[in-house]
């Protein structure tokens, strides 16, 4: 949040200290809470949509307006300022703010973290406070069950590298939500399509989960066209699934993480105990799609 800036031409030596004063500002937006050394801080991973979404949920909380570091407009001075500088709670929102948190921020009372898909994992830190971004495995099935039926049997293509943790919790979770769950491995992009043909008559839901081995836009795209076309029923974790196709997907809604991570501030500066919670999200569903799927599931 840039400072308004004085008249600064009265004198030479004040103008370059005015200048100065200027760049810093504008390197490390901060909010009018700035200069109470014992406040909030939040630091933010970069200007991206979802973040600043995030940013804004956790401002309208109830607590006092933080102070408000953007690490892509200035990292070294964020790092400097998170050094010197003593918060009774520092906030990181996104991986790259989470990473130079816990790297400076050493008191775990002091330190909490939103919009990480696996704080625990990629903190190394069985401890850490706040939201993550995975939304529950049991919410998925139960909410697949819902929509498209019980004993739906569930592919969901994963490289084990990313996603073993992920696949033995899912299948407790499946056989408690009345569906199977059906894994498919893969270790490399170039087998992801081969895996899914080979599996197709064994499965009639294909379940997406975020892997960077199985996701991009294009091969999203590609994989929910095959699924349709053989009756299987795609699911997906945002929007962008249900354009391409998908039947189903789990939305987290950005700005109510923020909203909640307030809500966990404010119990983390009265004292109380903090944990881990799972993101608030939404439930897309495209009717099309489906009626798609149920066509071509009566044609083969």
């Amino acid at each position: 949040m840039p400072a308004e800036t004085e008249n600064i031409f009265a004198r030479s030596a004040v103008a370059v200290s005015f200048f100065l004063a200027a760049i810093c500002l504008a390197a490390c937006p901060v909010s009018a809470a700035a200069g109470d050394d014992d406040g909030i801080a939040v630091v933010v991973s970069d200007h991206t949509r979802p973040f600043v979404q995030a940013m804004e949920g956790f401002n309208s909380g109830i607590l006092p307006e933080p102070t408000v570091y953007y690490i892509d407009d200035n990292p070294e001075l964020v790092r400097h300022r998170l050094s010197e500088k003593k918060f009774r709670l520092v906030v990181a929102i996104g991986p790259v703010a989470a990473h130079m948190v816990w790297a400076i921020v050493k008191n775990p009372a002091e330190r909490m973290v939103l919009m990480v898909l696996d704080p625990q994992d990629l903190l190394a830190d069985s401890h850490v406070c706040g939201v993550h971004l995975r939304v529950p495995a049991s919410d998925q099935f139960n909410l697949i069950r819902k929509k498209i039926g019980g004993g739906a049997q569930i592919g969901v293509l994963y490289n084990p590298e990313e996603n073993a943790e992920w696949i033995g919790r899912g299948a407790d979770a499946a056989v408690q939500a009345g569906v199977e769950l059906i894994p498919l491995t893969v270790t490399e992009r170039q087998e992801v399509l081969k895996v899914l043909l080979a599996a197709d008559r064994n499965i009639d839901t294909l379940l997406f989960i975020p892997d960077p081995t199985v996701i991009s836009e294009a091969m999203v795209a590609h994989l929910v066209k095959k699924a349709l076309l053989r009756g299987i029923a795609s699911v997906g974790y945002n929007r962008f699934f249900l354009e391409v196709g998908a039947v189903l997907s789990f939305n987290i809604d950005y700005r109510a993480v923020g909203v909640l991570g307030a809500e966990i501030a404010a119990e983390r500066l009265s004292g109380r105990g903090c944990a881990l919670y799972p993101p608030p999200f939404d439930v897309g569903w495209n009717n099309r799609a489906w009626e798609l799927v149920r066509r071509t599931r009566r044609a083969r």
